[in-house]
């Protein structure tokens, strides 16, 4: 095995812990969360958390370099797949949100960044307000 795939491997195996920590972290709140099931290319994001008719899709990064532009890029083009892909659900949600949360080194689960662009966050204060 090369030292490149060695990494590679080690670099998935974080990752998919610090999804697992999140998974974890939200439903101790009671939240409804899944880890959504990896789709390559047509990827739909990492978590998924559900509270009422709102959708929010979870783009977890663990990286030593912090790439928010990628991220959002990301998250957002992930959240449109997984709508797309439940718009005609019986329980499809009325809004559905694209974030990226971003693991802070040497700090816990709780103290990671949540990364949204503002006109996202504004639906999102918009769609609560309604509630």
């Amino acid at each position: 095995m090369t030292d490149a795939s060695s990494r590679a491997k080690a670099n998935k195996r974080k990752g998919a812990a610090f999804e697992i920590d999140l998974e974890g972290f939200f439903a101790n709140l009671a939240l409804k969360v899944i880890r959504l099931v990896r789709r390559g290319k047509d990827d739909e994001g990492d978590l998924l958390i559900r509270i009422g008719n709102l959708a929010i899709i979870v783009e977890a990064k663990n990286e030593k370099a912090i790439d928010l532009a990628g991220y959002l890029t990301e998250a957002t083009a992930e959240a449109l797949r997984w709508e797309q892909r439940h718009v005609h659900d019986v329980d499809a949600p009325t809004l559905t949100i694209g974030v990226a949360i971003v693991k802070r080194r040497m700090k816990p689960i709780s103290k990671s960044y949540v990364v949204m662009e503002v006109d996202d966050f504004a639906e999102l204060l918009l769609h609560l307000q309604e509630r």
